[in-house]
């Protein structure tokens, strides 16, 4: 399903495309039994359709050759207008439908992947193309989130060491009475500590340039950080 926005750009576009044939046909027809050039009323009503429709989807005004012969304004141009451009931009039309779907399912899968935190303050920068931006905000969720659980105000390997300790943690993610319970407390803070250490620590002081920052390195990362902010949503504190 299309959003409402890309529906309404779609409507207009088929619109605009019915008005320029009707006008394309009308001076064809009056052309008939003459080789003059159509009047320059006609092109520019073409002109300002054409317009219209290229601001509305861009890219299809590659696909055909209906500005060309717009200008030419010939009777075999209003003829090549009816029968071959319009024909190819709604083809394109299509084509711009499909991958629009083909990116909304992309999405769609992508967005429900992120934890709730991620969504709210990271999506907005990915979206705005800060990938950086989104990365460092990313991991301050995780970190935040989990001083926000504790009440601890420590940072980094200070943080994850006290709130995550095999011998007295804060929270845990099992019980560790057993062997099982004692390796996943041990997992969940190696990958807290591999977390800091290897991306949050570096975009603090580096500014992020040891990071890739590209638009898949941040949807990466943001997943990686919803991941470790649902396993901080099922820590608890340890039982007496």
């Amino acid at each position: 399903m299309l959003r409402e926005e890309d529906a309404q750009k779609l409507i207009q576009a088929i619109t605009v495309i019915g008005q320029i044939r009707s006008i394309a046909m009308r001076a064809w027809s009056e052309l008939e039994n003459s080789s003059d050039e159509g009047s320059p009323d006609i092109r520019v009503a073409l002109e300002a359709h054409a317009g219209h429709l290229f601001t509305l989807i861009p890219e299809a005004r590659s696909t055909s050759s209906l500005m060309r012969h717009i200008g030419f304004n010939q009777k075999a141009d209003y003829h090549d207008i009816i029968c071959n451009d319009l024909m190819m931009i709604e083809e394109s039309l299509g084509k711009w439908i499909s991958n629009l779907r083909n990116q909304e399912k992309h999405n769609l899968i992508f967005e429900e992947l992120l934890h709730p935190l991620i969504a709210k303050n990271c999506l907005p920068l990915y979206e705005g193309r800060y990938h950086r931006e989104s990365i460092w905000t990313a991991y301050q969720q995780v970190f935040g989130e989990i001083r926000r659980k504790t009440g601890r105000e420590e940072d980094g390997s200070d943080l994850i060491g006290r709130v995550f300790s095999i011998r007295n943690p804060l929270l845990v993610v099992g019980d560790l009475n057993t062997k099982t319970g004692q390796t996943r407390q041990k997992g969940i803070l190696q990958l807290l500590q591999g977390a800091y250490q290897a991306f949050r620590n570096p975009l603090a002081h580096s500014g992020g340039v040891e990071l890739r920052v590209s638009a898949k390195a941040a949807v990466q990362h943001m997943v990686f950080a919803s991941i470790l902010l649902n396993w901080i949503a099922r820590t608890k504190p340890p039982t007496s």
